[in-house]
Parts: C-alpha cells; sequence; structure tokens
C-alpha cells in the first residue's frame, strides 16, 4: 500500500511540473 501511495505522489508531482512547464510555453 505504501508503494502506491508513493507512486501516486510521484504522479501528482509529476503531472504538477507539467503543468508548470505548459504554462511556462
Amino acid at each position: 500500500t505504501i508503494y502506491i501511495y508513493i507512486m501516486f505522489y510521484e504522479f501528482r508531482h509529476s503531472l504538477q511540473l507539467y503543468i508548470v512547464y505548459f504554462c511556462l510555453y
């Protein structure tokens, strides 16, 4: 369960980064 939680957290962080890049462009 903790592994899935970590994966979800990483995914969310990655998504936020993508949104920031999209806003930059």
